[in-house]
């Protein structure tokens, strides 16, 4: 979830909980943002266990791994879709949202996607699938009035999030 600045790390926290649930263990780094007053009351307050990697030791938590991947794909799309660097944070999460919903070779998945995991129900790739990323495509403004066109030329960004349908 984007922040504005590392502090604001609990809001995303809370988001993350509204909209996945809450996790019964968090295994983070304990960077500045994660032992703050804030952040340890909302993981306090929904019953988190939290759990910490030995400082220096990013091996240790399983996620660093996917943080690496994501950058990746980021830095590709960024670089063959020459999109303004403006846009980087809508291509990570665009990028985050394929990774969450691609089958890896993971006995821990059982062959499902992590997104089908999380949630308890098949996890649909639609709004992923359509367009690539910062494709042009047309769509419908439905706030031009009368003798405006109501079709628009834009550029893909990604599935909507928290704002009408996904796509």
């Amino acid at each position: 979830y984007p922040l504005q600045r590392k502090s604001h790390n609990h809001e995303a926290c809370k988001l993350l909980f509204q909209r996945e649930g809450v996790p019964d263990i968090m295994v983070m780094d304990g960077a500045q943002s994660q032992v703050g007053k804030e952040f340890q009351k909302v993981l306090k307050d929904a019953g988190v266990q939290c759990k910490r990697t030995k400082p220096h030791t990013p091996h240790q938590n399983g996620c660093e791994g996917f943080i690496r991947e994501i950058k990746r794909g980021v830095a590709r799309e960024m670089v063959k879709s020459k999109a303004p660097k403006q846009l980087w944070d809508h291509c990570l999460e665009r990028e985050a949202l394929i990774r969450s919903h691609t089958a890896r070779d993971d006995a821990r998945l059982a062959g499902e996607v992590p997104e089908t995991i999380v949630k308890g129900e098949t996890a649909d790739i639609s709004a992923l699938a359509c367009f690539e990323w910062y494709e042009w495509v047309k769509f419908r403004d439905t706030k031009a009035g009368y003798p405006e066109d109501t079709i628009q030329l834009g550029r893909d960004l990604g599935p909507s999030i928290d704002h009408g349908p996904a796509m």
